[in-house]
């Protein structure tokens, strides 16, 4: 039979419509509770953890704390989870309250009834059911038996048996009382319990804004006196700051962009026309990011970041080429240009540079966007985000800057002829007195940086009359540059080769945790003990804010079951003082030297993480696969001293090989049958007695409470009391689990896991001092060295260190393709198969300069570096491209080669050193690693101004003189009507 319904969309948090028959009218047990969906993914981290503290500290009695989880959940839970993109919030620790029914065995045994008897008297009593509707005359009335117990002592009052006249109460043959449950999990804040309530976030909420309202709605929360909700971690704090330094490293960069303009052109019109473009090319692209539902991000804020450098760069090509025109007019004989003149025909002259330029770098950042795996969730906003920016800045240096410069009226040159002033003259003439004010300050101010900058400017010009010597020289002796670039190439590109190798740098957070495992089958009660003990150590360190400590569950990070739960697992959160967040690893170690001393359980394992920005697997992690669970244990012993001895490879953990101890029941059939007791029903019964049934529901005037039925604590204390069940009675004779079973301790799996559909075990270790590439190596050989113990046993690597290789090479073949249709646009815009090559040259010396910052700046190699270095394939071609671009220039004039590269290179090193220089000096904020998560972003930054940096200065040397070895054919597309006047030199091609 399906029932299933659905109307609309499934809500937030909503259980599935179910069609529950009842199971006394069908014959079936008793249904299951109703399934829940939520839209939040159970592996990820809480946005919020909260705690709910008493006015009662230290020790807390049972009905405070199950006041305080009522709180919590009445209060609390269902307030927060009322606010838009919360998705759910659970609540750890406290009491929970029942209603408890614990049987006397041998009264009941003594009487002839069983547990059945029991639990069938409850069930039948509590009534509360419908009855169909009556009709009379107009009115219609709905018909309800209502005999609910409302109250301990009315279901103390039901009726188990009737006999002669006499009745048999509960309350006479079992104890009926409101109490509190079995506790399975503890928490404390600071030393104190507490209640804890983690918040998640719906799958597309936005962090801040969700964890924003929470904190928001918390002071408006209606709590009884003397309590108090603390906040023990909002990772809403460390994003807003990480994107405010993004943010703030954006301004900084721009204005030292802006800073360097002003040094090189020298006027404070075309700096402020530049300036300008930077505002707007960042608002038009906010346009497409929205259509594509990109959120302002560290990723994407950093993508802005990383591009600000390279917004002005188009409007500095287009900038300059106006300004060459007009000094050209003003130099020759030709006739006057206007303003307009200039800026159209100097727009026009480096349209094909600025459109290449674009495109290439375009073609770099696009498809990184659709790149699978760690990589693809890290940079696809950035991706956007870049190739958005410097489209809109393409655009606005073809049109707004052309535009902002024609401004004006004519040259110099031209005096136009006395006109006639009108009365709209004289009106605006007014407006323009009380201007004049204005530009005489500016005059002023750029006056006086023209004059401060004089020392520098001096230094640029001498820099910029000597670079045509130099590059004469270079191009006499081009072949020992060529050989030397090669060389430089080849001696920096091995020096990173000894660098360490890890997927994605450590990012300090100001918290960590601390991660408790026993052996299986301990106690809650041994567990808090221990975990108390190492609270206890902690206490009064100058560096920790706030501890938090959970006690019968871990949250396990990047796990797909979220938290891990078990009477023999605990955590401690430690939070630190905003000052010690720089020294967070120094704090780490001494904490960890604190509590390893403080822990004396010998067979106790323990371990230090922090929370991850994002949800991977451990630094390293062996798979272990075999469908015989004794067969993949032994081969998971084998492997775990040659791990352990592995250097750098630290708290090497598997999945719980010893099990857990249990009581197996192995019920004789044959005794059963002869005493018409079935298995099933014999079972139930042990269930019953031990854990519990939850047979009927109390509806109190405060709250809704389970009826468990259940012996009495002091017949369930020992594995002993096992044995001594009574599974039925027969005849008047009570028959015990004894007479009828096999009672005997053993072990069972704690947790059966499959990874990727296949059954297995894994061992998972961090890493400490050295990198995860050079670890990954060793903790390869050690399995390659036990690949052929078992054949039915197989042992991969997976983790981290798995990621990273998928990752690199996701990140090479991306290289690659962006390589390609770099190399696709420049030959299609050249019409030249040769020239793209040669500007492609530049690629080895960016990756020179990538190994030099990396080595200098003691950078891991990571992923974020791999997509520091597929951007700079974007980036360097672009000088080669305005350089080639106005070497093809000057040919077409009819120049000879060697002429045409000497001329190009000096108009071109201006403009080319300009972009670089605001590139680098845009990025400069974020090198230095200054601030919330920058870790994540210096070393895209370091790889990037490093690259940048050295493939400019040898692309001003190397470049030419592989043009002059390879100057390929001339294209009409090239060619102008004006022939030089000086004859060309020969030789040279």
């Amino acid at each position: 039979m399906s029932c299933w319904t659905f109307a609309g969309a499934i809500p937030s948090i909503a259980p599935w419509p179910t069609c529950a028959r009842s199971s006394t009218a069908s014959g079936f047990p008793p249904p299951p509770s109703a399934p829940v969906v939520l839209r939040y993914d159970p592996a990820a981290e809480p946005i919020l953890r909260l705690a709910l503290t008493g006015p009662i500290h230290g020790d807390i009695a049972d009905d405070d704390l199950a006041d305080l989880r009522k709180h919590a959940d009445k209060l609390i839970k269902r307030q927060l989870e009322k606010i838009a993109g919360v998705a759910a919030v659970e609540i750890h620790g406290g009491q929970e309250e029942e209603v408890s029914v614990e049987v006397d065995p041998k009264r009941i045994a003594a009487l002839g009834l069983t547990t059945d008897d029991i639990a069938a008297a409850i069930r039948n009593s509590n009534v509360n059911r419908a009855g169909g509707a009556v009709t009379e005359k107009n009115n219609r009335f709905l018909i309800r038996t209502m005999h609910e117990a409302r109250t301990a002592k009315e279901l103390a009052a039901t009726v188990v048996r009737s006999e002669g006249g006499a009745d048999l109460f509960l309350r006479d043959v079992a104890d009926v009382r409101r109490s509190v449950t079995e506790r399975e999990e503890i928490a404390f804040v600071d030393g104190a319990e507490a209640i804890e309530l983690a918040v998640y976030r719906e799958g597309d909420a936005n962090i801040v804004a969700v964890a924003a309202e929470v904190v928001a709605a918390l002071p408006h929360l209606k709590l009884p006196s003397g309590h108090e909700v603390v906040v023990l971690s909002n990772r809403a704090q460390f994003i807003e700051s990480a994107v405010r330094e993004v943010e703030e490293n954006t301004l900084i960069g721009g204005a030292l962009a802006i800073v360097v303009l002003l040094f090189f052109l020298r006027d404070l019109r075309s700096t402020l026309v530049i300036a300008l473009a930077i505002p707007i090319s960042l608002l038009a692209t906010f346009i497409p990011l929205a259509a594509l539902d990109v959120s302002l991000n560290v990723m994407s804020l950093g993508g802005l970041a990383l591009g600000v450098g390279m917004l002005v760069d188009n409007s500095i090509v287009v900038l300059e080429s106006i300004a060459r025109v007009r000094e050209r007019a003003s130099d020759s004989s030709t006739p006057d240009r206007t303003r307009r003149e200039a800026a159209v025909q100097g727009a026009a002259e480096v349209a094909p540079s600025v459109l290449a330029s674009t495109l290439t770098t375009v073609a770099v950042f696009f498809p990184l966007a659709f790149v699978e795996g760690v990589a693809g969730q890290l940079v696809r906003d950035l991706a956007f985000a870049v190739s958005f920016s410097i489209t809109s800045s393409m655009l606005l240096s073809l049109t707004l800057v052309p535009v902002l410069q024609s401004l004006g009226g004519t040259s110099a040159k031209t005096v136009a002829a006395p006109q006639q002033r009108s009365l709209a003259a004289y009106l605006v003439a007014v407006p323009a007195l009380l201007a004049w004010p204005l530009a005489l300050a500016l005059r002023v101010v750029s006056w006086t940086l023209a004059t401060a900058a004089r020392p520098a400017t001096a230094l640029w010009d001498l820099l910029e009359r000597r670079y045509s010597g130099v590059l004469r020289i270079a191009l006499r002796v081009r072949g020992v540059v060529l050989m030397l670039a090669v060389g430089v190439c080849v001696v920096s590109i091995s020096l990173v080769q000894e660098t360490p190798r890890t997927l994605l740098p450590e990012v300090r957070q100001g918290d960590f945790f601390a991660q408790v495992r026993l052996p299986q089958g301990a106690s809650l009660q041994r567990t808090a003990a221990v975990m108390k003990s190492l609270d206890r150590a902690l206490e009064g360190d100058p560096d920790i804010e706030r501890r938090f400590m959970r006690v019968g569950s871990l949250t396990q990070a990047g796990s797909a079951s979220g938290d891990l739960a078990g009477e023999h697992l605990g955590q401690i959160d430690v939070r630190l003082v905003p000052g010690a967040t720089a020294r967070q690893h120094e704090v780490e170690q001494r904490v960890a030297a604190v509590l390893a001393s403080a822990l004396r359980e010998t067979e106790a394992s323990l371990r230090l993480d922090r929370p991850a920005l994002f949800s991977f697997a451990p630094p390293i992690e062996v798979q272990v696969y075999g469908e015989d669970a004794a067969r993949v244990t032994t081969a998971v012993q084998r492997l775990l001293p040659g791990l352990r001895d592995v250097e750098g490879l630290t708290e090497v953990v598997a999945d719980n090989l010893d099990g857990r101890p249990e009581v197996r029941v192995h019920f004789d059939r044959v005794k059963l049958g002869r005493l018409g007791i079935g298995v099933d029903q014999a079972s139930l019964v042990v269930q019953r007695a031990i854990q519990g049934e939850v047979v009927s529901t109390l509806f109190a005037v405060d709250d809704q409470l389970d009826i468990r039925v259940r012996l009495p604590r002091v017949d369930r204390s020992d594995v002993a009391d096992v044995s001594r069940i009574q599974v039925g009675v027969v005849n008047g004779v009570a028959v015990l689990l004894s007479q009828v079973a096999e009672v005997e301790p053993g072990q069972g799996p704690a947790e059966i896991r499959r990874i990727d559909g296949r059954r297995g075990i894994r061992i998972a270790a961090r890493t400490v001092g050295v990198d995860l590439g050079s670890v990954a190596a060793a903790v390869g050989e050690v399995v390659a060295a036990h690949a052929d113990d078992d054949p039915e046993v197989t042992a991969v690597l997976g983790g981290q260190a798995d990621e990273m290789q998928v990752s690199l090479r996701s990140l090479a073949f991306t290289a690659a393709l962006s390589i390609f249709l770099v190399y696709v646009v420049m030959a299609s815009s050249f019409e030249s198969l040769l020239h793209p090559l040669i500007i492609l040259f530049t690629v080895p010396l960016a990756l020179a300069g990538v190994s030099v910052a990396v080595v200098w700046a003691a950078i891991p190699v990571s992923a974020m570096v791999g997509i520091g270095v597929i951007v700079l394939g974007g980036i360097v071609v672009n000088n080669a491209i305005v350089l080639i671009n106005a070497i093809n220039d000057r040919r077409g004039r009819g120049m000879d080669v060697r002429s045409a590269i000497i001329e190009a290179g000096s108009v071109r090193v201006r403009p080319i050193l300009m972009t670089t220089t605001t590139t680098v000096l845009g990025l400069l904020p974020m090198a230095l690693g200054i601030g919330d998560g920058a870790a994540l972003r210096q070393p895209l930054a370091v790889t990037v101004i490093g690259g940048l940096t050295m493939a400019t200065l040898l692309t001003l040397l190397v470049i030419p003189c592989a043009y002059a070895l390879l100057p390929g054919a001339l294209r009409d597309a090239w060619k102008s009507t004006p022939p030089p006047k000086t004859p060309p030199e020969t030789g040279d091609e």
